[in-house]
């Protein structure tokens, strides 16, 4: 549909789909968003801060590109441009893919879990909106809530 916007780091696009019986349905897809005054100043890797300071943020950066796309393209999109301006930082390689490949988009089900549930639980929230099959009975629908 093209109807996008921005909130916080996260790119969120309305979108219609069929169920397996044909039926339009919205969603909402799901993409990183980087933001235009984000300029990317890392840690100087040359710096006096010990070494995981220096590099266990890039797995956890990883895990939030992986939870915060909905689709493998999505994410192979926003993990070349974080890798891009690691490398611009002189970053190494070889730092830069040992954090990145303790994780991977295989794992996007299993990093959604709440680990911790002493604390309130929060599951994923999917926004269906069964309507009858016209782009503009799905956009009238999405509108209304």
């Amino acid at each position: 549909m093209g109807n996008k916007v921005s909130f916080l780091d996260l790119e969120l696009e309305m979108c219609i789909k069929l169920s397996s019986v044909n039926k339009a349905y919205a969603c909402v897809s799901i993409k990183p968003y980087d933001k235009p005054t984000n300029i990317h100043a890392y840690t100087d890797t040359e710096s006096y801060y010990p070494y995981n300071y220096r590099y266990s943020w890039i797995q956890g950066e990883n895990i939030r590109l992986i939870r915060n796309s909905d689709k493998d393209f999505s994410y192979e999109k926003a993990l070349y441009e974080f890798k891009y301006f690691l490398e611009n930082r002189r970053y190494p390689k070889v730092e830069i893919n040992k954090h990145l490949r303790l994780n991977n988009y295989s794992d996007w089900n299993d990093l959604l879990l709440v680990r911790d549930f002493k604390k309130d639980f929060i599951s994923q929230i999917d926004f269906i909106i069964p309507v009858q099959n016209t782009p503009r009975k799905v956009n009238d629908e999405a509108h209304r809530k």
